[in-house]
């Protein structure tokens, strides 16, 4: 349809009544034509290429006018679905690009709310857009459309709602926006996919200031747990976020989240020791529930030192060891009978294992057992961990580890053996006195080569064999021929 140089159409839809053609019409970084594409359909509708000018698709494309440039004149093809996602597309590049006139003309738009609301591949709508660039004036502007429930609701495939994504992106001021909304208490509810709210987002995060207003609008949100039943106080501790914790304890709720565990009994301090926040674990200790925080055991009696060995998270050992509770934690065994040192050794923390030893507490720990009588040095054998095994037996009491035996009359020769590590089997090979280890046998009669043998660890019954310690046995006449 031919139209006169002075006209373009408007953007409503229903009605393309010619409006007198201006210089703010003019769509930036194009030549001023005839006629011009709609500024919201620039975006998200292709113009014809060259090719097309000659013979175009439908009847909706414009003629070619004498002495002026070709002008395509794109219009709407339908008012369904397919129409509502080409302008979601173009919006949210827009809010991306921070066009505020494209924004703006899609805000005036009769459809303006289902436009919003409409979700991406990727399920994410206009809010999340707005919230992801921090455009507050945007998500103020969205919130105020009919849809604003339903597109905080479901601001992203993820099943992260608009508070969500506010309180990780750490935009306090649209918290009591969107807790205003009817849906409030859904948000609140709502969890991600890992299973964690809004307030326990804002704890782990450390976004203070959304997590004091929703507290103030909501305070039952203090109450939230993650599926393991963490507490906000947990998850703050965890991740060493210091003032979050400050404000948790100080709270009204400081009491009740200070004396809960999660599902396997881990409380503040456990968690801040086992993560190797100091300065956490400090501020806990001298809080007024320090006391019954350092008393506290998990599911399976580890206290805060033990957490902190096994993590090797020396800076912490230190802290507890040189407490006034030091000579308690140290003296602990979890309910296998596991100390401080049998976990720091039984994990490879080299650091830890010799800070201990050399410790006031290093004899008592030294002679230690769990419950199946396992020592420091099985325990490293068992692990295959050659440094900390090494460190043990140059140790003052690494003859005494080296004669501890099992429940099964096991030393740490037959533990390497029988679990394959060869590295620590050739060092005890070289080391003086293994003549009397390799002669002693388990209370099953079984020897270090039989252990090997049996459980087709090849390396290390070659090099058993190598040693010249064990007399040929049918157990390993088989290994040899191989």
């Amino acid at each position: 349809m031919r139209r006169t140089n002075n006209t373009a159409f408007s953007s409503d839809r229903s009605a393309f009544t010619p409006v007198r053609q201006t210089a703010a019409n003019n769509v930036p970084g194009l030549p001023a034509a005839p006629v011009i594409p709609l500024p919201v359909m620039r975006q998200a509708l292709r113009p014809a290429t060259s090719s097309e000018y000659g013979a175009p698709a439908d009847s909706q494309t414009a003629a070619i006018l004498p002495g002026q440039p070709p002008v395509v004149v794109v219009r709407p093809a339908s008012r369904g679905a397919d129409n509502i996602d080409a302008y979601r597309a173009a919006l949210q590049k827009a809010i991306t690009a921070g066009d505020h006139d494209v924004v703006e003309s899609f805000l005036r738009h009769k459809a303006a709310a289902a436009i919003a609301n409409a979700v991406n591949q990727e399920g994410k709508n206009a809010l999340w857009y707005a919230i992801e660039c921090q455009n507050l004036q945007l998500v103020q502007r969205l919130l105020k459309l009919a849809s604003a429930d339903e597109q905080a609701m479901q601001c992203a495939a993820s099943g992260d709602s608009a508070l969500l994504h506010a309180v990780k992106k750490g935009m306090a001021p649209v918290v009591p926006l969107l807790l205003g909304l009817s849906s409030a208490q859904q948000q609140l509810a709502q969890v991600d996919a890992s299973g964690v709210g809004p307030s326990l987002v804002a704890a782990s995060h450390g976004k203070l200031e959304p997590l004091i207003l929703m507290v103030q609008l909501h305070p039952k949100t203090l109450s939230a747990k993650t599926r393991q039943g963490s507490n906000a106080l947990h998850l703050a501790a965890a991740y060493g976020q210091l003032h979050v914790v400050d404000y948790l304890i100080r709270s009204s709720h400081g009491t009740t989240l200070a004396g809960e565990g999660n599902e396997r009994g881990f409380n503040a301090l456990h968690l801040a020791a086992f993560n190797g926040h100091l300065p956490v674990v400090d501020y806990l200790f001298r809080s007024s529930h320090g006391a019954a925080l350092v008393e506290g055991k998990t599911q399976q009696g580890f206290n805060a030192l033990h957490l902190a060995a096994r993590k090797g998270h020396l800076h912490v050992v230190d802290y507890l060891i040189r407490s006034c509770h030091g000579a308690a934690l140290a003296g602990e065994g979890e309910e296998r009978g596991f100390n401080a040192l049998h976990l720091a050794a039984a994990n490879g923390q080299l650091h830890v294992v010799d800070y201990l030893i050399r410790s006031c507490h290093g004899a008592a720990l030294a002679k230690g057992k769990t419950y199946l009588d396992s020592n420091a040095l099985h325990l490293a054998a068992q692990s295959g961990h050659l440094p900390v095994v090494d460190y043990l037996i140059r140790s003052s009491h690494g003859a005494a580890l080296a004669a501890g035996k099992t429940q099964q009359a096991g030393n740490a020769l037959h533990i390497a053996a029988w679990n394959g590590h060869l590295n620590v089997v050739a060092y005890l090979l070289d080391r003086e006195g293994v003549a009397a280890l390799a002669k002693q046998q388990t209370k099953d009669g079984h020897n270090a080569l039989q252990l090997a043998s049996s459980n087709g660890h090849h390396e290390v019954v070659r090099a058993l064999n190598e040693s010249g310690l064990f007399q040929t046995s049918s157990a390993n006449e088989k290994e040899t021929r191989s």
